[in-house]
């Protein structure tokens, strides 16, 4: 009875540790997949502009539009919205890739136009994600800098968001490019929302 009954406890124990290692290698899984770097095939990024920098511009006496084919709504938080481009990569795991957009936004004032095109999300694991962009040769690459930046990433998709933080020497660029001082080091540009198709 005694043997019986020890062997019983045998078998409880290997199966447990069975199914922990199970567990475990379920949980490594997708860790490993997190960890692999995944095509861009498209998708599509959002800048909900932050309210009170909307209302300072257009009290400035900014007008801006979006660059087909991106797209500008208005409401509470006025939306511009970017197409994603395929043909890049992003590693989730690394925090780092490249997201490329089509598109883009024009800002006037007075008789100033910059229309700022070529916009990307880079994200390196050390210099931290950054909103990229090319407006006509006369601003710096980086328009602002993405803070409190999360990413997720599922089987055939990737979401990144963050906050956009305008900086130097973005900031004085813009000032003297449209003759203001309307723009601000630390001034939110808005919440960016990117939804990545992806593969795997």
């Amino acid at each position: 009875m005694a043997i019986a009954t020890g062997s019983r406890w045998i078998r409880m124990l290997v199966a447990s540790a069975i199914c922990i290692l199970g567990i475990g290698i379920a949980a490594i899984a997708p860790s490993r997949a997190a960890a692999s770097p995944a095509s861009v095939l498209g998708g599509q990024t959002a800048l909900a502009v932050n309210v009170d920098t909307f209302l300072a511009l257009i009290n400035d006496g900014f007008t801006a539009t979006t660059i087909a084919p991106a797209t500008l709504e208005y409401g509470a938080a006025p939306t511009a919205y970017f197409p994603i481009r395929s043909g890049t990569v992003f590693d989730v795991g690394q925090k780092t890739g490249i997201v490329r957009h089509k598109g883009g936004l024009r800002m006037t004032r007075r008789s100033t136009t910059v229309d700022t095109t070529n916009i990307t999300i880079k994200c390196d694991p050390l210099l931290g994600c950054s909103l990229l962009g090319t407006g006509l040769n006369v601003v710096p690459t980086e328009v602002a800098q993405l803070q409190n930046v999360k990413m997720t990433r599922r089987l055939g998709s990737i979401t990144i968001t963050g906050t956009a933080i305008m900086r130097e020497p973005t900031v004085t660029a813009l000032n003297t490019v449209f003759n203001t001082t309307v723009f601000k080091v630390g001034m939110e540009l808005g919440v960016i929302t990117s939804s990545i198709k992806s593969y795997p």
